[in-house]
C-alpha cells in the first residue's frame, strides 16, 4: 500500500471535479478536485476537505463523478511545467498531486 514518494495516503470522497481544462499541449494545466476526507492512511493531514490535481483525469468518466471515493496517493510536489487551476482558495489546506489512485 505505501509508495515512498507519497507524502499523505487517504481515502476521500469526490466532492467537486473542478474546472475541466485543455488536454496538455504547449501549456498544461491541472485543474484542482476538492474530497471530503473520510480517513488518513499513512501521514498527517488535520483538514476536513483535501484538494487534489490528477494528471489528464476525464471528467466525462464515472471515476471522476461527485459522490465516487478514490484511496489517494499524494504528494505536494506538482510537475514543474504545470500550472494549477482552482475555482477554491485552498491557502489553508494547500494543494497535493495525485501520483495514483485507486477506486475504493
Amino acid at each position: 500500500m505505501s509508495d515512498p514518494a507519497a507524502e499523505l495516503i487517504v481515502e476521500a470522497d469526490l466532492i467537486d471535479p473542478g474546472i475541466p481544462v485543455p488536454a496538455k499541449g504547449e501549456s498544461w494545466v491541472i485543474s484542482l478536485m476538492r474530497y471530503a476526507v473520510v480517513r488518513v492512511l499513512e501521514g498527517e493531514y488535520p483538514h476536513d476537505d483535501v484538494f487534489v490535481g490528477h494528471d489528464d483525469a476525464d471528467l466525462d468518466t464515472p471515476e471522476f463523478r461527485a459522490g465516487v471515493r478514490h484511496r489517494l496517493w499524494l504528494t505536494r510536489t506538482f510537475p514543474e511545467q504545470a500550472t494549477i487551476l482552482s475555482a477554491t482558495a485552498t491557502r489553508e489546506e494547500g494543494a497535493f498531486y495525485c501520483l495514483r489512485f485507486e477506486l475504493v
